[in-house]
């Protein structure tokens, strides 16, 4: 059976771990989150259950987020409303 003393300084130790652990947690967040995402004009809107509803509007087209609905996830595909039309013509001018 371990001493005391030995149960301490594991203890100290787990202890001292605690806020690197943290510190890296932290760090690694918030570089997800400001990595850059793909933003396209179609969002795919699923069910997940229990009242949670995902939007992932990263689909440049209708074809493209259709498959991720009728791949299983429960939902619809709608026109991304935060996405920036004029974009959008002048890349169709340009053709």
């Amino acid at each position: 059976m371990p001493s005391t003393e030995r149960v301490q300084e594991a203890m100290r130790q787990t202890v001292s771990l605690v806020p690197l652990a943290l510190t890296f947690l932290v760090l690694g967040l918030s570089a997800c989150a400001s990595a850059p995402q793909r933003v396209g004009p179609w969002c795919a809107v699923a069910d997940q259950g229990w009242g949670l509803v995902t939007e992932d509007c990263s689909y440049a087209t209708i074809a493209e987020c259709r498959q991720v609905i009728l791949g299983g996830n429960r939902g619809v595909c709608n026109r991304n409303p935060r996405w920036d039309t004029t974009r959008e013509r002048r890349h169709s001018r340009q053709r």
